[in-house]
């Protein structure tokens, strides 16, 4: 089973700037206090990550950190550890989504130019009451430092070691681990890791399976369609017989699947999918089929309350509203040890993006 291993991490002034951790009358070059500041990087490669590149917290010594935030008026929490990337390619850690080669070397360069470690991938566990036992004991106890962003409260406890080992040795037996979120940076790192032979660990936050939503993307293609390609959806659609409506709005409430072209909008019942994952079923219904010349410019628009209004005005010739996979038919796929299209999922909660940074 897979192991979680502590790290040194990068913590920026956004994230400790109005923190209590600023209230101690220490010096933060201390050899007792955990952590240094300030440290610089070399990343003038890569503008994205001047503007903090030169004030980071390094924690002094590898830690597990657990981290406590709150989003959409709910708290969630977890674990910022690093993983092998052995047990990603072994399998002991699932993967549910097939990646862009190009997006994948874009991450590459990125990790290359920087050589940190950003927006840690997402990975859920199934958590025993054993586990939310000791979680809970932590989060019970005064945080490290807690902080305030954009009004929403983040809290950071260190884990010591008398917590970190029974941890560690409690996910030495968890049956399964998910990548839910970062395939790409996963499969970057991965790719790196042949090449370069750098850290053979992947920064990640670890988190319940039971705090984990799944949503959905709008599939948008955003390309004007040729003749042939509009006779092929032509054809599509007299075959499947979906209902057809004209709306300026889409139709609530949501169907399994909604189709918009031409000013009008097709609903597809669970009859006409057979049953199929969605993703797949327009991977293949859809796409496939017609004769494109690879010109199709694809955008994903992640599909929530906020999001639904975008809908309205979204630059297109054809988008795609799907019901999102349940956790039990993902579990069920990576099981099975599937893949599915890109963007099949939309993973919450989201982490605030350049909190917390890695070493690579």
């Amino acid at each position: 089973m897979p192991r979680i291993y502590p790290q040194k991490f990068y913590l920026t002034s956004q994230l400790v700037k109005d923190s209590n951790l600023l209230s101690h009358n220490r010096h933060f070059n201390q050899l007792d206090f955990e952590f240094h500041f300030p440290i610089s990087l070399e990343v003038a490669k890569s503008s994205r990550f001047l503007d903090f590149s030169n004030r980071l917290y390094q924690l002094n010594h590898p830690k597990l950190l657990l981290y406590e935030f709150e989003t959409n008026h709910n708290k969630y929490h977890g674990l910022f550890c690093c993983l092998d990337i052995a047990d990603f390619q072994n399998g002991h850690i699932t993967k549910h989504e097939k990646i862009d080669p190009q997006k994948v070397l874009n991450i590459k360069r990125q990790y290359h130019n920087t050589s940190i470690k950003v927006e840690p991938i997402v990975v859920a566990f199934e958590e025993d009451e054993n586990i939310k036992h000791l979680i809970s004991n932590v989060i019970d106890s005064k945080s490290d430092f807690l902080t305030s962003i954009d009004g929403h409260q983040h809290q950071v406890w260190l884990i010591e070691n008398k917590i970190s080992k029974p941890l560690q040795n409690y996910f030495l037996h968890t049956d399964h681990f998910h990548l839910v979120d970062g395939h790409h940076r996963t499969t970057a790192i991965e790719n790196l890791k042949m090449q370069l032979s750098k850290s053979k660990h992947i920064f990640c936050f670890l988190i319940g399976l039971e705090q984990i939503e799944l949503k959905s993307f709008v599939w948008n293609i955003h390309t004007e369609l040729t003749e042939n390609e509009c006779g092929q959806i032509r054809r599509i659609l007299n075959h499947l017989h979906p209902v057809k409506t004209q709306h300026r709005t889409p139709p609530c409430p949501l169907f399994p699947l909604i189709f918009y072209w031409k000013n009008s909008y097709y609903k597809f019942y669970k009859n006409a999918i057979n049953d199929s994952i969605i993703p797949r079923f327009i991977e293949e219904i859809f796409y496939k089929p017609i004769p494109s010349s690879s010109s199709w410019t694809r955008k994903y628009i992640p599909y929530t309350k906020e999001s639904i209004s975008e809908t309205k005005s979204i630059d297109c010739s054809m988008f795609f509203l799907m019901q999102s996979l349940t956790k039990a038919q993902l579990i069920d796929i990576v099981t099975k040890g599937d893949l599915l299209p890109q963007k099949s999922t939309y993973a919450l909660p989201k982490l605030t993006q350049n909190l917390v940074l890695s070493p690579f």
